[in-house]
């Protein structure tokens, strides 16, 4: 369904706000198909915004982990764990980030929102441990039905509503503003049943995050599996040699990518060649 339309008719007060243009597509506005529409700006308790630790935080391992807004995709209601979206980050950095500011502390089931690069972007936070988030984040806490409203934050209903005038990771970065988000209009049911609707709405939510938490344990579960098999049938007579890429073989690939050469991608190639039944 098309959210974003014309409406069929403008005040005066709309026209001379575009100076008094007739070009229908100035007027274009999210058309919400329901009477009862809450901000939510009026439905958070409070929200939390993050800080940056700097790269010299980042560290290869460590019990304290760092949310970037990579972390939030617009596939998954989880956050991804893949790259560098979530990193490592040394006790001490985590102890100045959090400290005087407990909104920073984030743990599974919290919600976060992307005030830059893909403004607008929601997840709730899954599998990150002892975390805190970047200052391009949000930490949202509601009042009350924290599923449902998170549910049409991840709809393109209130998604269209945010989208920054200016695109771009950084431009739309320095562009944000907290209105953005406050000012966002969650549709609420307007019937006599409208929290039995409510109640159906988070529960499919909740069903869904519970699918997905599912769907990475048993890919976890057959990752396993396939390392143990290529693992366990190896060719005994070969032996893992990693040499930096020739000419030949850059010219053979045709790709420079540095990740193609490196000595995990390398041994992960090897581990699949030498495998044998």
């Amino acid at each position: 369904m098309n959210y974003l339309r014309v409406p069929a008719e403008v005040s005066l007060a709309d026209i001379r706000a575009k100076s008094c243009s007739w070009s229908p597509g100035m007027y274009r506005q999210v058309m919400i198909p329901t009477s009862k529409v809450i901000s939510v700006g009026e439905l958070l308790a409070n929200y939390e915004n993050g800080m940056e630790v700097g790269s010299l935080a980042y560290v290869r391992q460590s019990d304290y982990a760092f949310i970037r807004t990579k972390a939030l995709q617009d596939h998954s209601v989880l956050t991804q764990s893949k790259g560098d979206s979530i990193i490592s980050i040394t006790p001490q950095a985590y102890e100045k980030a959090v400290r005087n500011h407990p909104g920073r502390i984030v743990k599974d089931g919290d919600i976060l929102y992307a005030r830059g690069g893909a403004v607008g972007e929601v997840g709730i936070v899954h599998g990150c441990g002892t975390a805190t988030i970047s200052s391009h984040l949000l930490h949202l806490r509601f009042t009350d039905h924290p599923y449902y409203c998170f549910a049409f934050l991840k709809h393109p209903i209130c998604k269209l509503q945010q989208q920054p005038k200016v695109k771009g990771a950084i431009h739309a970065l320095d562009n944000f503003h907290i209105d953005t988000l406050l000012r966002c209009l969650v549709p609420f049911p307007h019937q006599p049943d409208a929290e039995r609707v409510i109640r159906y709405v988070s529960a499919l939510m909740e069903a869904i995050v519970d699918k997905e938490k599912m769907i990475r344990i048993k890919n976890s579960e057959i990752d396993s599996f396939i390392r143990l098999e290529l693992e366990s049938c190896q060719n005994k007579n070969a032996c893992f040699l990693f040499l930096y890429p020739s000419v030949g073989e850059v010219r053979e690939l045709g790709r420079l990518d540095a990740a193609m050469y490196s000595i995990a991608f390398k041994r992960k190639v090897f581990l699949i060649k030498n495998y044998f039944r």
